[in-house]
């Protein structure tokens, strides 16, 4: 074997070596990087489960706030808050003061209220004083299932009852603050 002949054979199997080392060290490194990448999708998989979990929990405690949200707005004058609104429906409480309105009105107007604070306690006591009424049976049904006081829907039910009364004679509820009604 010549010289030249030695050179092309040390050459190609310096070749082949790089290539085999090349070859061998990218084997490795993309082990790696197939390593890397599994964990990257492993913690995505974690984060995306303790993402649902925070949401759930997210979630869980938004509703417990609405559960807990006052039935009123304590600014003068009262008025019902959103929850209130949606108890008083869902309760029934509007349909009954709506069915039996000229018969509560009528026994608010024999307290002779002398401000719209007496409407409103008139108002309430009213629907105070039919706490053993049969009629109101339904709406105690609807506390129970929602573990409410019968003294939370009294409230929501003469902030109804003041509200139809102030409105039918003029007043807004904005303004409830400013009527003294006129001796006559």
């Amino acid at each position: 074997m010549d010289q030249t002949t030695a050179t092309i054979i040390i050459s190609i199997a310096g070749i082949v070596i790089s290539i085999l080392a090349s070859f061998i060290v990218a084997t490795l490194k993309i082990g790696e990087y197939k390593n890397k990448v599994d964990q990257a999708i492993r913690d995505i998989g974690e984060i995306r489960k303790e993402e649902r979990e925070i949401r759930d929990k997210v979630i869980a405690c938004e509703t417990s706030l609405k559960e807990r949200e006052p039935l009123t707005k304590r600014k003068s004058p009262v008025t019902l808050s959103d929850r209130g609104n949606h108890v008083l429906t869902e309760s029934k409480g509007k349909d009954f003061v709506d069915s039996n309105y000229e018969e509560l009105k009528l026994a608010v107007e024999k307290t002779n209220p002398q401000t719209s604070y007496d409407i409103q306690e008139s108002s309430r006591q009213i629907m105070d004083n039919l706490r053993d009424d049969a009629r109101i049976n339904p709406i105690k049904e609807y506390l129970f299932k929602e573990g409410m006081e019968l003294e939370d829907i009294i409230v929501v039910l003469g902030i109804y009852l003041r509200d139809k009364i102030l409105k039918e004679k003029g007043i807004e509820a904005k303004d409830i603050d400013k009527y003294i009604p006129h001796k006559g």
